[in-house]
């Protein structure tokens, strides 16, 4: 069938032809498919086009593309180019498997079974016909009572679900598939689930398509409804079967994947895919475009697959991909560019390498799913698509009207889809489903930099006025500036303080109850740069205080936030309220040069866990002269690092991050030529261990990455590369962000510098101001690109000097 011929004209036709099936076809009554035997036990089974494995923690249904019919779930009848959260009067959680339909689509969550979207023909199973824009729960007064559904497949106008290794059917049965043994009747479909007899072993995979179904139970494949093509794997004179029937023809081995396309079907023997059915697309891949093949057919593989074992198939609208070593590869109509080759072209009979050197490079995809016009993979715990976009069923984000996309492209990660790994995905004719895993309580997520508030301009606040003394502003953080808007615990920010009228300080906090801390002090007439990491109040918001008797203009720029819940693995972060841990001038002043144990483990909130990193705001008071502060653990050599630079008689704070030191011992160092008093405000915490979840911190020994004093200083408005990736125990790949002390030294004139990464455009922030000839340092998170370089530019009209110390790393999320 040519994609653009009316699905429901195949209708007219088959009237025809059932005054001499019906005859031959036994006819089954509503009360004599009524009896439900016993329940059969059976292992857990997968979504049909893309295995879905069960879920330890919360797992959730999200979609893109088309959604005039509700058939996205998120409430509303909106298309959306991006990925959207399915919701419902009970969402439905712990998601375990997964199907997109023609105009609906289903899930499993908890052990039953939910749909949403059209329903004229009774497609949700809910004893309606109303479409819904929200999941709704298919019914179980009937004969799924007490049953655990443990797969679904959404087709045309049907679904099909098995449960307890039973088969159940419900929505439109004109064809004879939802297996009651009715066809050609009104009472050939049905609102609520029947059973569908016939197996004789307990089911263990189930998959539909336009008027059609199919099973594996007990090793072997069966299939009903629609035969018009010979997607039955019955002969071509057999229009349709009302009752499973047993597909032959298929080698010894292991039936599995079993994928039901329009008018075709295909599935795996023992790692080799065989399809039957319709193939004038060459959608069978068996290099043919024989319009009727009721016989399963070998895909060749001696071209693209070569003998690498096929893992999962999926079957489209007129075209088929599958995943063999790990790597996609498609085969039957490319009008749409749904064969991922970067170019639309005829359709091709024998698979064809999807495209894999851009945003699928080095991935390993795990599931694959081929819809009307478009196809997709997960890779690496992330969804990509290609083909067609008209709904936007790529879900990229991108709103350019573009009708095709033939080549791979990342779906956006935004708020649904940040944090979390996608395990199983579902091609739709317009709209794709997935099944997103929870979040990692206390992972983190790089943004930006972006800026979120600018007194000066009224940026995030309805004013110009500067921060009158001993003000209070709110400033809204979720929601804005790529940090969801919900789930978030805590963010990183770098706060500027610009034309301060006197000294003073900045408090950064939510809620209502202000700290006893500072984060950042300034003296008068002084641009100052400090980075900050701050919960996220209830409300979304943040307040910034100002601690001064003048006035202050205040510019905040987000890098990045944390997800909510307590740390588990290594690497998440736990976000305290700021609480001071030191204060030196209630005991004795820090001599020059030496040092001052500080423990953390056990104080202010900090678990006492040995090998612990601790995030601090530290802050060197009444210094007799200049010089800098390094943290270090006690009993491991001074690196040759600093994380904070001062003048004599300054007052000046830095964030630091210590290293993960034994028992939460850290070590102060004082390098200057005078005593001083130190302050430590403790703001959170890392889980100890390895990093290796996703969005964990893995803390670095310093290592010293760049010091421009050995060359040449870095001129006027110019901007140096830096390659962090694979130094200094940073990884070669998977970072999204590294944690570095930048400190700018001997400038020529006052300026800024802003860190950013190599290949994209520099954002209009800051992470250091500076002034002429002076030595300051920042804690910056610099996020990087899969190139694992950051830029450094030089926003002064003087030279100055870079020295750059990293002290850790953010895995991707």
């Amino acid at each position: 069938m040519s994609r653009n011929e009316d699905p429901m004209r195949r209708h007219l036709e088959l009237l025809l032809a059932l005054s001499l099936v019906c005859a031959a076809t036994p006819m089954l009554s509503p009360s004599a498919n009524a009896a439900v035997p016993d329940k059969v036990s059976a292992p857990t089974v997968s979504a049909p086009s893309a295995p879905a494995r069960a879920a330890a923690l919360p797992s959730s249904a999200v979609g893109w593309g088309g959604g005039s019919q509700g058939q996205l779930g998120n409430g509303n009848l909106a298309s959306s180019n991006a990925p959207v959260l399915v919701v419902g009067p009970v969402a439905p959680l712990d998601t375990t498997a997964i199907s997109s339909g023609i105009d609906h689509a289903c899930s499993v969550s908890r052990g039953r079974a939910y749909c949403w979207g059209r329903n004229d023909r009774g497609q949700l199973g809910n004893g309606g016909t109303v479409q819904s824009d929200a999941a709704v729960a298919v019914d179980t007064s009937g004969v799924l009572a007490g049953r655990t559904v443990t797969a679904i497949s959404a087709g045309g106008f049907h679904t099909c679900a098995i449960a307890d290794g039973l088969v159940f059917c419900w929505g439109y049965g004109f064809a004879g598939e939802l297996g009651n043994g009715l066809s050609g009747l009104p009472s050939a479909s049905s609102t609520v689930p029947i059973q569908v007899p016939g197996f004789g072993s307990a089911a263990t995979e189930i998959s539909t398509g336009h008027y059609r179904s199919c099973a594996i139970a007990g090793g072997a494949t069966f299939c009903w409804g629609s035969n018009d093509y010979g997607q039955l794997g019955q002969p071509g004179n057999v229009s349709l079967r009302s009752l499973p029937v047993l597909v032959a023809g298929f080698p010894g081995g292991t039936q599995s994947g079993i994928a039901g396309g329009d008018l075709f079907s295909c599935l795996l023997v023992s790692g080799r895919p065989y399809c039957w059915g319709a193939g004038s697309d060459g959608q069978r891949g068996d290099g043919t475009r024989v319009s009727i093949q009721p016989l399963p057919t070998a895909v060749p593989v001696k071209g693209a697959i070569g003998n690498l074992p096929v893992t999962a198939i999926s079957a489209g609208q007129v075209h088929a991909c599958a995943i063999a070593g790990g790597k996609p590869f498609c085969w039957g109509d490319n009008a749409s560019g749904e064969l991922g080759t970067g170019v639309l072209s005829a359709a091709v009979t024998t698979p064809v390498a999807v495209i894999v050197s851009g945003v699928l490079s080095g991935k390993v995809s795990t599931a694959v799913a081929a819809g009307g016009g478009h196809s997709c993979v997960v890779a690496a715990g992330a969804p990509y698509c290609w083909g067609g976009a008209t709904n936007g069923q790529i879900g990229d984000g991108d709103s350019s009207g573009a009708s095709n996309r033939p080549s791979p492209l990342a779906a956006r990660t935004g708020d649904v889809l940040a944090g979390r790994k996608v395990s199983a995905i579902s091609a739709g004719w317009g709209t794709t489903m997935a099944i997103a895993g929870p979040r990692e309580p206390g992972s983190f997520v790089t943004v930006g930099p972006v800026r979120l508030l600018d007194t000066r301009s009224a940026l995030g606040i309805n004013s110009t006025s500067p921060v009158p003394t001993t003000g209070r502003i709110s400033v809204q953080v979720a929601g804005r500036g790529g940090v969801p808007a919900v789930g978030v615990k805590a963010v990183t920010l770098t706060l500027t303080v610009t034309a301060p009228t006197s000294a003073g300080y900045i408090t950064v906090y939510a809620g209502s109850l202000r700290p006893t801390s500072s984060n950042i002090n300034f003296a008068r007439g002084r641009t100052i740069a400090n980075s900050v990491v701050v919960p996220v109040g209830l409300d979304g918001t943040i307040k910034l205080y100002n601690g001064s008797p003048g006035t202050v203009h205040l510019l905040v720029d987000v890098a990045g936030y944390w997800f909510a819940g307590l740390p588990q693995s290594p690497g998440s972060f736990g976000a305290l309220t700021p609480k001071r841990i030191l204060d030196t001038r209630t005991a004795q002043a820090v001599a020059a040069g030496t040092t001052r144990l500080l423990v953390t483990g056990g104080v202010g909130g900090v678990p006492a866990v040995s090998l612990t990193p601790v995030v601090l705001n530290l802050t060197v008071v009444a210094p007799q002269t200049g010089g800098y502060l390094t943290v270090y653990c006690d009993g491991s050599v001074r690196p040759l690092a600093s994380n904070l630079n001062f003048k004599a008689r300054q007052t000046i704070a830095n964030l630091v991050v210590t290293p993960a030191c034994n028992g939460g011992r850290v070590v102060l160092f004082n390098g200057s030529g005078g005593s001083l008093h130190l302050l430590a405000d403790v703001l959170g915490y890392f889980s100890p261990g390895i990093a290796t979840a996703r969005g964990a911190f893995g803390a670095v020994t310093p290592v010293r990455m760049l010091d421009t004093r050995r060359g040449q200083p870095v001129g006027p408005g110019l901007a140096i590369s830096l390659p962090l990736a694979g130094r200094g125990q940073v990884p070669q790949t998977g970072v999204s962000a590294i944690l570095l002390t930048l400190t700018v030294t001997a400038p020529t004139a006052a300026g800024f510098v802003t860190v950013y990464p190599f290949g994209v455009a520099r954002p209009v922030v800051s992470q250091l101001n500076f002034t002429v000839g002076g030595t300051i340092a920042n804690l910056v998170t610099a996020p990087v690109t899969a190139n694992g370089k950051v830029l450094l530019f030089n926003g002064s009209a003087g030279s100055t000097q870079f020295i750059v110390d990293v002290v850790g790393y953010y895995l991707v999320n």
